[in-house]
């Protein structure tokens, strides 16, 4: 991937400050010196970058200025593939709150019913359980992941395929009224 950076407009307040798509921060110090750094690594294991008086997130400055919300209702970013370190614009997506909390990696294990694994994993607030067994607790993990991320996806896209409908029937809403207006 070839590195390209862009100024941070949001937040509005930061001045002389640019994010790469591979999450790198580029910025003009007190002393005048550009310095770039990923980020240090916080509390919960994102990385962070003081600029001005405050600590920002890495991988929010880099959603914002990087990449589309779909939805309305996205209004937290994850990293992809569970990195929290991770933070090239690739790997970070927009999401709702609701989705991004399906996907705890802790949500996703296995249990074992007379010798044999099934997998078994939290998603939307309900308990989802393969049907189909398997002869290791890994593969049954492994396979609760494939799962969360496959209803994981059809949700996502639900999401914006609902709003794009509402939008949809909005502007028809809004031709009809003005046509009926205007005779």
């Amino acid at each position: 991937m070839r590195e390209r950076w862009k100024a941070i407009i949001d937040p509005p307040n930061l001045k002389n400050a640019y994010v790469s798509n591979t999450g790198k921060i580029k910025y003009l110090n007190t002393r005048g010196q550009w310095k770039t750094t990923f980020g240090s690594k916080q509390n919960g294991g994102y990385c962070q970058v003081k600029l001005g008086r405050k600590k920002w997130c890495v991988h929010i400055l880099v959603a914002k200025q990087w990449l589309e919300k779909k939805c309305s209702a996205f209004t937290v970013c994850h990293h992809i593939n569970g990195v929290r370190t991770c933070n090239f614009a690739n790997n970070i997506q927009w999401t709702s709150q609701q989705l991004n909390a399906s996907l705890r990696m802790n949500s996703s294990m296995c249990i074992c019913k007379k010798g044999r694994y099934f997998s078994k994993f939290i998603f939307d607030g309900r308990e989802i359980k393969s049907i189909k067994d398997f002869d290791t607790p890994q593969l049954a993990r492994k396979n609760a992941l494939i799962m969360r991320q496959t209803m994981y996806n059809h949700a996502y896209n639900q999401l914006i395929q609902k709003e794009h409908d509402r939008i949809d029937e909005d502007e028809e809403k809004f031709a009809t009224d003005h046509c009926q207006n205007n005779t």
